[in-house]
């Protein structure tokens, strides 16, 4: 990775500085020449260092951002150490910088692969065993009701068997872009939590609340795929909860929702006489 490098005088007067510095910050080395080395910090964080403070500077390593001549801040490590003469008094100041832009971008996209599902897109089971421990974490902290939607394809299998598994994984897609069109954005997260299940982690919800989107998840998801539809559960949290707890509660609702539509379905298949 390329290496910027500026050398000031005690004043902080940029008396050199190499092309990939300018280049880095939206400048060219001749704009740069006879600037004060503050151009390329934030102002914010401006600050005047005295000839006491300079002449105390060891060869140290941080990392912190920088500004560029359009605006944009962007990440930086930048090492400085200080140039002084026979008499090993300060002289110039060094500092060596490198954008680590690409290095967070990169490092950001890995994060955001490791916890989303690969074909619906939602956050993944790992990362809604992380989330709900931090939410319930939360709501006993701040008092605040949390809620948690399970929610499971109805005769997924039988789909696949009828359709194909390719219509089968359009067929999931199509249920988690409802799921994620239903919930507030920001404050709600949506999860596949395993084959043709999903998660909704609601803060600032009760139960009353959850089941409106329950409901309003699984009559979208019949009006797109007509006799398809998803069995929901809903579960409160409340203090004395425990993670597999909550997680058990909304899974016994969503079974006990699922058995109830098929009751009703056996009876209304029954031959008429």
């Amino acid at each position: 990775m390329e290496i910027g490098i500026t050398i000031t005088d005690l004043n902080g007067t940029i008396i050199y500085t190499n092309p990939v510095e300018a280049t880095a910050h939206g400048w060219s080395v001749e704009e740069l020449i006879g600037k004060q080395s503050r151009i390329f910090a934030p102002k914010d964080i401006w600050r005047t260092m005295t000839i006491d403070e300079i002449g105390n500077i060891a060869f140290f390593t941080r990392e912190t951002t920088n500004v560029r001549k359009d605006g944009t801040i962007f990440p930086v490590r930048i090492t400085s150490d200080i140039i002084r003469n026979e008499e090993n008094e300060p002289i110039y100041i060094v500092n060596a910088s490198m954008d680590l832009s690409e290095k967070k971008r990169l490092g950001e996209m890995l994060f955001r692969l490791s916890i989303t599902d690969s074909l619906t897109g939602l956050f993944n089971r790992r990362y809604f065993q992380k989330k709900i421990a931090d939410e319930m974490s939360r709501a006993r902290r701040m008092g605040y009701p949390l809620s948690l939607i399970m929610l499971d394809v109805d005769d997924l299998k039988i789909y696949n068997d009828t359709h194909g598994h390719l219509a089968g994984d359009d067929l999931l897609l199509g249920v988690a872009e409802i799921i994620a069109g239903s919930i507030r954005k920001d404050t709600d997260t949506a999860y596949r939590y395993g084959g043709d299940e999903f998660m909704v982690i609601l803060p600032n919800s009760d139960e009353e609340k959850a089941g409106c989107v329950a409901l309003r998840i699984a009559r979208k998801v019949t009006e797109r795929f007509g006799r398809i539809g998803v069995s929901a559960g809903v579960a409160g949290f409340s203090n004395g909860d425990s993670e597999k707890g909550l997680i058990h509660a909304a899974d016994r609702a969503m079974y006990a929702d699922k058995g109830k539509k098929k009751r009703i379905g056996s009876v209304e298949n029954m031959p008429r006489f």
